[in-house]
């Protein structure tokens, strides 16, 4: 991993100026259990008949990291991505 700064000087929307940014890694968000695509599996899913959709097996590629996210302390939910960096 490449050493990135904890925080970063970077333009608010809201603000309309810099700020210090706190910098985090981007991860994804919990998957919906409501979404149609998984209510479609789940419906398939149940019963017999085993496993009915192929199952990923393939990993990623390990180059490719997520890229950091910048949120600023007085708008904690306002997650806004800096770069797309690969590190």
């Amino acid at each position: 991993m490449v050493n990135v700064p904890k925080t970063r000087r970077t333009y608010c929307k809201k603000c309309g100026r810099h700020q210090p940014h706190k910098v985090t890694q981007y991860k994804k968000g919990k998957d919906s259990l409501y979404a149609q695509g998984k209510r479609r599996y789940d419906r398939k899913q149940s019963g017999y008949g085993g496993q009915t959709k192929p199952i990923f097996r393939k990993k990623g590629d390990l180059t490719k990291g997520h890229g950091p996210a910048g949120i600023l302390r007085e708008y904690e939910s306002l997650l806004t991505p800096i770069s797309l960096s690969r590190w």
